[in-house]
């Protein structure tokens, strides 16, 4: 089979997705279809939606796939939720992957099955146009990710939201007053409490979680003076009034040529404020599995630091 160049233009604007009926609009019949499904030219995405591309490697890919999908199989529905996050290509984290989330924009009641679920909203929320696809706006995105999959997801997302300058905590608020009286808010406000603009990864953002649920004050990207070279340096965080570093390595930090260089640095940078009198405690992505490890090193590294006389 050979897809015909007006399915061909349809698909280039939706991403590689196409409807059955499209297809069958331009001349090619349910058998023949059905034939390029089993030789591999198409693959299905939801039922009657089909994609001219391999199935993405990433689940983020995946999720949004599945979400333009659901949106192209369902007239008048939004993307939501970790369907939103996906779009906006904020980072998730404890999320269902396999299930596409909606908000119908119009009276149509609930839509649920293994691969979707689409709602009614509680009150009309803004849409945004994402890549030509409607999506709910961050601040109604954000609540419904919290409500949905918890604190730490939603914080995950609204840090990455903050940093990008897409939402304002005020306006998730403000968003959150029009929800009154409904369930799982608190998991939406306990999202605005803990997040933060200044985290600039997921694994940042979980590891700030723990410190702050632990009790810690801390700063997020703390500014140090390097005396030996003058330059500055910054700390992803720092405890506050201590002389306590706590740093983020992430899974691809230092893998390559450029990761090895930037290792040395890393180390020279190091030593350099080691001999100020900072104490640095190192987590790695495997670590936030362990949170009351990570706390206990912690607290040995302020034992340490009350220890240490400052070169200051």
């Amino acid at each position: 089979m050979t897809f015909d160049m007006e399915l061909l233009a349809v698909v280039t604007r939706r991403s590689d997705l196409f409807t059955a009926r499209e297809a069958y609009a331009t001349g090619t019949s349910p058998k023949m279809l059905h034939r390029a499904h089993r030789a591999g030219q198409c693959r299905q995405v939801l039922r009657g939606i089909y994609s001219t591309m391999p199935e993405p490697g990433r689940r983020e890919e995946r999720l949004r796939e599945l979400t333009m999908a659901m949106m192209l199989s369902n007239d008048n529905a939004a993307a939501t939720g970790r369907s939103a996050a996906a779009m906006y290509e904020w980072p998730l984290f404890g999320v269902n992957f396999k299930r596409a989330q909606g908000v119908w924009l119009n009276d149509n009641a609930t839509r649920s099955n293994s691969s979707l679920i689409i709602r009614r909203p509680l009150v009309p929320m803004g849409v945004d146009d994402v890549d030509g696809w409607p999506v709910a706006r961050p601040e109604w995105a954000l609540i419904d990710l919290a409500r949905d999959a918890g604190i730490v997801p939603g914080v995950v997302a609204m840090d990455a939201a903050l940093h990008a300058g897409m939402v304002t905590c005020a306006a998730v608020e403000e968003s959150l007053d029009q929800l009154r009286g409904s369930h799982r808010l608190n998991r939406a406000r306990r999202m605005i409490d803990l997040a933060d603009s200044a985290r600039e990864s997921a694994g940042e953002s979980r590891l700030g979680i723990i410190l702050q649920q632990a009790g810690f004050e801390v700063e997020s990207q703390f500014a140090l003076h390097r005396f030996w070279s003058g330059r500055r340096a910054f700390a992803d965080f720092r405890i506050n009034g201590t002389r306590v570093l706590i740093e983020f390595d992430g899974l691809t930090k230092y893998r390559g040529d450029e990761g090895a260089e930037a290792l040395a640095q890393e180390k020279a940078r190091e030593d350099e404020l080691r001999s100020q009198g900072w104490v640095f405690v190192r987590v790695v992505w495997s670590d936030l599995a362990h949170p009351q490890d990570i706390i206990g090193r912690v607290r040995r590294a302020l034992e340490m630091a009350h220890r240490t006389p400052s070169a200051l």
